[in-house]
């Protein structure tokens, strides 16, 4: 579940990222708060890193981060701008929840 985790969360850097720098670029053509939105998204594509990076070796710190990505990703979609991280936020909650299996399996590993 760990490895799994890592690897759904680096594959996800590189979209959000992509996507929330597209639309902070194209988005101050458009209107200031859709730049902005692509900023907070950015702000979230770098919370993944950290979920990626806690993942192997600290599953329940890689946990509490995806629910602080969920959190902002809905208070963010709230906002009506952009919709997707109502998306992104609940990837989030389902890798918590992978973490949360993953920080068993660990403490099972190393107690033996």
């Amino acid at each position: 579940m760990r490895i799994a985790v890592m690897i759904i969360s680096i594959v996800l850097i590189v979209f959000i990222g992509f996507q929330s720098c597209a639309l902070s670029f194209f988005g101050g053509f458009i209107d200031e708060e859709t730049q902005e939105s692509g900023s907070s998204g950015i702000i979230v594509a770098l919370l993944f890193a950290f979920v990626a990076a806690f993942a192997l070796k600290f599953p329940k710190v890689s946990m509490v981060f995806c629910v602080l990505i969920a959190l902002i990703s809905f208070s963010i979609a709230s906002g009506g701008i952009y919709e997707d991280m109502y998306v992104w936020g609940t990837i989030s909650i389902i890798l918590a929840v992978m973490s949360l299996f993953g920080s068993r399996e660990f403490k099972k590993k190393t107690e033996k």
